[in-house]
């Protein structure tokens, strides 16, 4: 099989696809078509699906793509689909509410804030800070 170089271009539409499809409950809407999706994104159908033959056949001709697969496959080819750990450094204002907004968010969540760093040694060393549940260090 020849592999492609995917364009930088292609790749930055790709999330733009993936937040049209979150937009969409699959209940409701179970098969979205190129179409919709272009008009979700402000490009063209025939846009959409080249982009996505880049990356394997995901639809069905005179059909549409099936919303649930469809974000599965965005979230697998942007590597959403693991979880990934990360560091905060600065554990200031913005950076407790980072914490606190990713601990109560219900959505798709790729990354696990595992460490704050700071340089206020009050903070070093701290659990259950106003972050929450996470190590100062």
């Amino acid at each position: 099989m020849i592999q492609r170089k995917v364009p930088d271009v292609v790749i930055r539409r790709l999330p733009m696809y993936l937040r049209a499809l979150d937009r969409l409950d699959p209940k409701e809407v179970p098969i979205v078509s190129s179409d919709d999706i272009a008009k979700m994104v402000g490009t063209s159908s025939g846009q959409v699906r080249k982009d996505l033959s880049y990356f394997g056949v995901f639809g069905k001709h005179g059909v549409g793509y099936q919303v649930y697969s469809l974000k599965e496959e965005l979230r697998r080819i942007l590597k959403l689909d693991r979880e990934i750990k990360v560091g905060l450094i600065g554990a200031g204002n913005l950076g407790a509410a980072l914490v606190r907004y990713h601990q109560k968010s219900k959505d798709h969540k790729p990354l696990e804030i595992v460490a704050i760093f700071d340089i206020d040694e009050n903070k070093v060393g701290q659990k259950n800070c106003r972050c929450g549940n996470i190590s100062y260090k």
